[in-house]
C-alpha cells in the first residue's frame, strides 16, 4: 500500500504555477516560479522561537517578516492566476451555452432535465474541464499558503507574548511586588 504524502512548503523552496493556454493557443497565465526559500528558514528555525528572547527575537522576528512578505507575493500571484482562469473559464461557458447547446438539445425532449443535462455537456468540453482543473489546482495552492500564512502570524504572536513576558520578569519586584 502507498504512503499518501501531503505538499509542504517546508520540503519545497519553489513552487511552479504551470501555463494556461486557450485552445487557439495564446497564452492567459504565463508560467510563474514562485520562490519560498524564507519560508523553509521560518519553518528549520521553528524551534528557536520556544526560547526566543530580546536578544535574538528581532533577527526572527525579521526573517518572519521576510517569509510572510514572500508568502503573501505568492499568495497574490496564485490569486492573479486564479481570476484569469475564472474569466476563461465563463468565456468557455458562454461558448458552449450560445454555440454548441442549443444545437446539441433541439433533438431531446422537452421533459429533459435541462440543468443537470447542460452542465454533464459543458463537462464533457476538453476546455471546460482543463480549465476546471486548473483551477482546482490554484485553490489548492491557495490553501496551502493561507495555512503557512496563519503559521507565521502565530509564531510571531507567540514570540511578542514571550519577549513582553520575559520583559515584565525583568521588571518586576521580588516576592510577587509588595
Amino acid at each position: 500500500m502507498s504512503e499518501e504524502k501531503s505538499l509542504s512548503l517546508s520540503q519545497v523552496t519553489t513552487l511552479i504555477l504551470p501555463p494556461l493556454k486557450r485552445a487557439d493557443g495564446k497564452i492567459i497565465v504565463p508560467m510563474k516560479r514562485l520562490e519560498f526559500s524564507m519560508m523553509r528558514e521560518a519553518k528549520e528555525r521553528h524551534e528557536e522561537t520556544r526560547t526566543v528572547g530580546p536578544s535574538n527575537y528581532i533577527d526572527l522576528e525579521i526573517m518572519f517578516s521576510k517569509a510572510f512578505a514572500e508568502m503573501r507575493r505568492g499568495y497574490a500571484d496564485i490569486g492573479l492566476a486564479l481570476v484569469k482562469a475564472e474569466q476563461e473559464l465563463e468565456n468557455v461557458k458562454s461558448r458552449i451555452i450560445l454555440d454548441e447547446y442549443p444545437e446539441h438539445i433541439k433533438d431531446k425532449p422537452k421533459s429533459l432535465d435541462k440543468t443537470a443535462y447542460l452542465n454533464a455537456f459543458m463537462q464533457r468540453d476538453p476546455e471546460f474541464a482543463k480549465l476546471a482543473d486548473y483551477i482546482g489546482t490554484l485553490k489548492a495552492y491557495e490553501r496551502l499558503i493561507e495555512g503557512e500564512i496563519k503559521f507565521i502570524e502565530k509564531v510571531v504572536s507567540y514570540m511578542k507574548k514571550q519577549v513582553d513576558l520575559k520583559r515584565m520578569d525583568r521588571f518586576s519586584l521580588p516576592g510577587g511586588g509588595r
